[in-house]
C-alpha cells in the first residue's frame, strides 16, 4: 500500500497521511485515523470529500488520464504542498524535463558528431540542447517566457520532425520508440509547468495586493517664511538678526525681503524704497 504524508502549510510538519493500494483509502490526521473507505479507481475519479479536527476539507480525486492520472489532494480547494498538484511541484518536474531533454540533446549531439551525413543536425542537436540547459536556468527562477520559449523549442525542434518521421522511429525498434514516448512525456510536464507558473504569479499578486499600505508619518509643516537667496527656511530673525527692521514687505510678492542697494526687490525686481 502507498503511503503518502504532507504537510497542510508550506514547511510544516507532514501531519496528513494518505494510503491507498488502488481499492482502500486511509486517511490519518496526526496519526488519528479520520477514514477509512473503499477507493476504487471510480469513485476516486468523482472525488471523495473528508472532514478534518480543524474543521478545513480534505477532497481527494483521481484526475487525468492514464499514465499521466494522479491524485489531487486539496485542503479547503487549494493543493496540499508537495503533493502531485501542488504548483510548486509542476514547475519542479517542468525544469527538471527541461534539463533532462537538454542534456539528452547534448549526449546524443557529441556521439554522432563523427558522422559525416548526419553532421549538419548534429549541430543543430547541440545548440538545441544548449539552449534548453540556458533556459532550465531561468525557469528554475520561475521565469514564465523561459518556459514557453523551451517548450516551442521543443516543439519545433525535436517533435514536429520526429512525427514526420515517425516511419523512421518505428522502424528503429523498440528503443527508438521508448525515446520518443520519453521526450512527449518530458514536453507534456513541460506544458502542464505553464499553467502551474501562471497560478503561482496569481497568488503571489494576490498576496501583495492584500498586504497593508504602510503610511508615512505626518510631517509638520514650520512657520517659517521662504526668504529669496535663502538655502535653507528658517525664521528671519535667525537669519538676519541684527538686521530684522530693515526687511520690507514687497507689495507685488506679497513677501518680506531684503531690499538690493537700488531699492528693489531681489525677487521680482519691483521698486520698494524711494
Amino acid at each position: 500500500m502507498a503511503t503518502l504524508n504532507y504537510a497542510i502549510e508550506k514547511g510544516g510538519p507532514k501531519i496528513v497521511q494518505i494510503e491507498w493500494n488502488g481499492v482502500n483509502l486511509l486517511l490519518k490526521y496526526k496519526d488519528e485515523e479520520i477514514a477509512n473507505v473503499s477507493g476504487t479507481l471510480l469513485e476516486l475519479s468523482k472525488g471523495l470529500n473528508f472532514h478534518l479536527p480543524d474543521d478545513s476539507t480534505i477532497s481527494i480525486q483521481l484526475v487525468g488520464k492514464s499514465p499521466f492520472s494522479k491524485l489531487q489532494i486539496l485542503r479547503d480547494g487549494k493543493p496540499l504542498p508537495s503533493s502531485p498538484t501542488d504548483p510548486y511541484v509542476r514547475v519542479k518536474n517542468a525544469y527538471w524535463a527541461t534539463f533532462l531533454l537538454g542534456a539528452t540533446n547534448i549526449f546524443i549531439s557529441l556521439s554522432l558528431l563523427s558522422i559525416p551525413t548526419i553532421r549538419t543536425n548534429m549541430i543543430l542537436t547541440l545548440i538545441l540542447g544548449i539552449l534548453l540547459l540556458m533556459l532550465g536556468f531561468l525557469i528554475v527562477r520561475k521565469s514564465l517566457v523561459a518556459l514557453i520559449i523551451a517548450v516551442t523549442i521543443q516543439i519545433i525542434g525535436n517533435t514536429i520532425p520526429n512525427l514526420l518521421n515517425l516511419n523512421l522511429i518505428l522502424a528503429g525498434g523498440l528503443l527508438s520508440i521508448m525515446s520518443f514516448i520519453v521526450r512527449l512525456i518530458f514536453l507534456f510536464q513541460m506544458v502542464v509547468g505553464i499553467g502551474a507558473l501562471i497560478v503561482i504569479r496569481k497568488e503571489s499578486l494576490n498576496k501583495t495586493d492584500s498586504q497593508p499600505h504602510q503610511l508615512l508619518p505626518r510631517v509638520k509643516k514650520g512657520k517659517s517664511k521662504k526668504i529669496v537667496g535663502a538655502t535653507k527656511q528658517m525664521p528671519l530673525e535667525d537669519q538676519h538678526p541684527r538686521m530684522a527692521s530693515a526687511f520690507i514687505i514687497c507689495p507685488r510678492c506679497k513677501i518680506k525681503v531684503l531690499p538690493k542697494s537700488d531699492g528693489t526687490c531681489p525677487s521680482c525686481q519691483a521698486k520698494i524704497v524711494k
